[in-house]
């Protein structure tokens, strides 16, 4: 197997089946089939490295289970021998022989895949045999996947608001308030503050003034900096090394704007999202920490996994059409590149913290930087790392990955206080506890499983059903409406007597003014003269 990726630190997979296929000279041709069948699901576009390794040890795994003890019916030689009994022992097996392993899933449904392409393009073949149905795969883990708690929901919700809208506050109104600010002058008597008790009693401007003179003073020296720069040059700029080989004084505007800055910080109050320089960065650049925010929010309110949310990508109306019911919505779509699937969401396009204006946002601010050198085309998950890390990365501006997210939604949850029902050493959000909840969220407000299957983006219904459909909090919300229909038949049951005589008299009623409609028919085809009914004395009895 050699195939072209994606990933430019491994541009090749390359892997020899030649060892497996003599250590199994029976199934030889069946091991040549699924790397014709792989090659028929990757032909389309290149993968990443890890989605054509998870192919090949799917291979693996599969002949490992055909030469196993399990009692199979048969010993398949070819495609055209697998059934559906054989994909479930296989699952059956991974689960036994590999308990707990995460990677399961990703095996079984890859050999699938290949099975599948195979079986559709050459299913005439009396030795590939028609395409057969497939069970669901095993679980990510043999465990469910439990939703998080509403108090913990809300404590999420919440803590992204207070800092979006903090981001947003801050790099909205930055170019006006630094413009308003004055620059330092070299020894203009000015002493800044630099939130030490010694400085602060001699210092002649607030805290906040002493950071926005000394943000003025940097843009002015230097209005490329960082990203306009290049790369050791910006490293450079404002660095203990550039002090060293220039320094100026105490006094000069230069050396009072690097001390301001490197005491400042950026976020709420007892909740700061970067310090120092990286600080002045955050007011027109995102850092990690200042754009994970924006991604968690998207993924409560749209209830997509990870890679759909981190697939978005510049320009955003690439992924935005008009709602044909009402013009004050849209839809946003995106994808799951494993499968090729969309999924999308509606929202409110007024809404101030909507999906869409959140997006807008993201977009507006990160689309500000393209004039950089170091710009990345396409990508709206781009961010600023921190200074300490250019030179050594090799790179200034860079993407948010799915591997990253765990350490930057630590720090989300260790900056707000938030806890999360984990053993983790350091306590991390789960993408697909995150699914669950919002699964569990929607179902409380009347959705049934079959709409969550199309906007959880599923294949099939079991997949929802069985994955993010049997926690702790899908299990309450199915007891909620048994006891709702118990409390129902027990009314019913009480009543019986009082329905039945109500039935009674409502039978009566229409057998009455049927009864009336018929002989007024009877009159009127007669040709006689119709009686007003005013003059008609009906007599009520009890």
């Amino acid at each position: 197997m050699r195939y072209e990726t994606h990933n430019p630190q491994k541009p090749v997979f390359d892997r020899d089946l030649s060892a497996l296929a003599d250590a199994y000279p029976r199934h030889r041709f069946l091991i040549q089939q699924l790397l014709v069948g792989a090659s028929l699901h990757f032909a389309r576009k290149p993968r990443s490295f890890q989605s054509y390794q998870s192919s090949h040890l799917g291979i693996e795994n599969f002949i490992a289970f055909l030469n196993s003890d399990e009692p199979l019916t048969s010993n398949p030689s070819s495609t055209a021998d697998l059934s559906y009994a054989t994909g479930r022992l296989f699952h059956a097996w991974l689960i036994r022989k590999h308990p707990g392993r995460a990677n399961n899933r990703k095996l079984y449904g890859n050999l699938r895949s290949a099975i599948f392409s195979l079986q559709k393009k050459h299913g005439g073949s009396s030795v590939v045999g028609p395409v057969i149905e497939w069970p669901p795969g095993p679980r990510t883990t043999e465990q469910v996947s439990e939703s998080y708690s509403g108090a913990t929901l809300n404590a999420l919700v919440g803590a992204c608001l207070e800092d979006i809208k903090y981001v947003i506050g801050k790099m909205s109104t930055f170019p006006a308030q630094v413009g308003e600010a004055a620059p330092f002058v070299d020894n203009d008597g000015v002493l800044v503050n630099v939130r030490s008790s010694r400085y602060r009693a001699k210092s002649l401007l607030t805290a906040v003034e002493s950071d926005w003179r000394a943000m003025a003073t940097a843009l002015t020296m230097y209005p490329a900096w960082p990203v306009g720069m290049p790369l050791e040059e910006a490293s450079m700029t404002f660095s203990v090394e550039d002090r060293r080989a220039g320094y100026q004084g105490m006094q000069s505007a230069h050396e009072r704007a690097r001390r301001v800055m490197g005491a400042m910080s950026f976020g709420p109050p007892g909740k700061e999202m970067s310090h120092g320089q990286n600080a002045y960065f955050s007011h027109f650049t995102f850092s990690a920490a200042s754009l994970y925010p924006f991604i968690l929010f998207v993924q409560i309110n749209t209830g997509w996994n990870l890679e759909s949310v981190l697939s978005l990508s510049l320009p955003l109306d690439g992924h935005i059409e008009p709602d044909l019911m009402d013009e004050q919505y849209c839809i946003v779509y995106s994808s799951k590149h494993r499968t090729e699937k969309a999924v999308s969401h509606r929202t409110n396009k007024k809404s101030p913290y909507g999906v869409y204006r959140v997006l807008k946002f993201v977009e507006k601010m990160v689309s500000r930087q393209s004039p950089s050198p170091h710009f990345l085309p396409g990508q709206l998950w781009q961010f600023l790392p921190i200074k300490n890390l250019w030179m050594k990365t090799g790179t200034m501006l860079t993407t948010v990955t799915g591997g990253a997210i765990s350490l930057y939604s630590a720090t989300f949850l260790a900056r707000h206080e938030i806890p999360v029902n984990t053993g983790a050493k350091t306590p991390a959000l789960e993408s697909r506890r995150l699914r669950t909840t919002v699964q569990t969220k929607r179902r409380q407000q009347g959705l049934t499983i079959d709409q969550m299957q199309g906007l959880q983006g599923h294949a099939d219904i079991d997949t929802t059903s069985v994955h993010y459909d049997d926690d702790a909090g899908a299990a309450e919300l199915k007891n909620q409406q048994i006891r709702k229909l118990q409390e129902r038949h027990a009314a019913d049951f009480h009543n019986y007597h009082a329905q039945l005589a109500q039935s009674a008299t409502l039978r009566e009623l229409r057998e009455a003014l049927r009864g009336i409609s018929q002989v007024g028919s009877r009159i009127y085809a007669s040709g006689a003269q119709t009686i007003p009914w005013n003059s008609l004395k009906i007599r009520s009895h009890t």
